[in-house]
């Protein structure tokens, strides 16, 4: 869209520049500019920009593909090298090994593991996506190919090696591949030409961080188990954070893996409510209701339960038990603004007034009024005595 409208502006400006306005051949909905004819190869020069404007346009999505693949695959390295410099045994079984000659240039031993670490990810690196799986699955001894995302995971990286090696026509690697880990590939044949547009792009963005995650959630509760209830929360925190920027789907995905983990329960029903919440967001406010009626809801905090009758839709139940809070209380004042799971109650007029009530001030605060200022920009008084940089 971008590449059209940079198109569409050089030709209005050079038919503006170079021409004349026929007002008698002007419409309301098109302007007509008569041109020299000495003009005539400077336009088609234009035109043939624009075209090819227009066709790396098209490849941008394949590109950036790639291009996401490659960020997990960084991704991936990193984490590896975090799993390895923690746990240093791991490296000790690996099959690669350094010469005598080559440990004599090394100035320490811990420079000569650092290296060996760096083989043995670069060798996991060079399999094919499926492999590396395979491998951790073997060397870390956890259970990662029943992650729900993995066949989706497989089909983007075949279709990634698609767009790089064979410029996106489909090959028997790609359906055999794909077959095996019982990938739906949407019909496609050998010889077809696969291409990635915005709903696909988007998808595989998704993938990639839902896959990412739970590995990452996965690794770092098993081999620091000290710090479980900090992965726990932290992984929470990232659902908020998803839910907040309305990427439902992803958040549902992701809770719905770990909240089997949790020993906490306070952290797990947390993620209960976030992942009903996240549901209910997506307009399946039956599932959502049912998956919180499988807990018992009434020793819990007021916290809560408000928050359990924000997502049944119960408005005077939540009315009550904000009074009951009160404005001292939790939900404060700007969490009742804030949370996500109060968001169908913020267009709610009952609870708007009983907000009024209880904090003494409006739901939705007015906007400030512009201020107009004669202060130059970068004069001490509007930057507090530093000069902007």
């Amino acid at each position: 869209m971008a590449s059209s409208l940079l198109g569409q502006r050089t030709i209005e400006d050079f038919a503006k520049s170079k021409g004349s306005k026929r007002d008698d051949l002007s419409t309301k909905d098109r302007a007509i500019f008569e041109l020299s004819v000495k003009t005539f190869r400077e336009l088609m020069e234009h035109q043939e920009d624009i075209e090819a404007g227009l066709r790396g346009a098209k490849h941008l999505p394949e590109v950036m593909l790639i291009g996401l693949v490659s960020a997990y695959d960084a991704f991936l390295a990193k984490l590896l090298r975090v799993v390895f410099s923690r746990h240093q045994e791991l490296i000790l079984t690996s099959e690669k090994n350094i010469k005598f000659s080559e440990l004599l240039e090394f100035d320490s031993i811990e420079a000569a593991r650092s290296a060996l670490i760096d083989r043995e990810i670069e060798s996991v690196l060079r399999e094919s996506h499926q492999e590396h799986f395979n491998w951790m699955e073997k060397k870390f001894k956890v259970s990662l190919k029943e992650l729900p995302a993995f066949s989706k995971f497989v089909e983007l990286c075949e279709r990634r090696n698609l767009l790089t090696h064979t410029g996106g026509i489909v090959s028997t690697q790609y359906v055999t591949n794909c077959k095996k880990f019982s990938v739906y590939t949407r019909g496609a044949n050998v010889g077809d030409r696969l291409t990635v547009n915005a709903v696909y792009y988007r998808e595989a963005v998704n993938i990639i961080c839902e896959i990412g995650i739970k590995l990452c959630y996965v690794l770092w509760r098993k081999f620091v188990k000290d710090e479980r209830e900090r992965a726990d929360s932290v992984l929470n925190e990232f659902c908020y954070d998803l839910i907040t920027q309305r990427n439902y789907s992803t958040a549902e995905a992701i809770l719905s893996f770990s909240t089997a983990w949790v020993e906490i329960d306070r952290c797990r029903r947390t993620m209960i409510v976030n992942q009903a919440n996240a549901i209910r967001l997506q307009d399946r406010s039956t599932e959502a209701i049912k998956l919180l009626d499988r807990e018992d809801w009434s020793a819990v905090s007021e916290e809560f339960r408000i928050s359990v009758a924000a997502i049944h839709g119960d408005v005077d139940e939540v009315i009550d038990l904000m009074k009951k809070i009160g404005s001292d209380g939790r939900p404060s004042a700007e969490e009742y603004r804030s949370w996500p799971v109060f968001q169908s109650m913020r267009a709610n007029s009952k609870f708007s007034e009983a907000y009024a009530a209880v904090f003494g001030e409006p739901l939705i605060l007015p906007k400030p009024a512009d201020v107009t200022t004669s202060i130059p920009l970068d004069s001490p008084e509007s930057t507090g005595g530093r000069k902007l940089r």
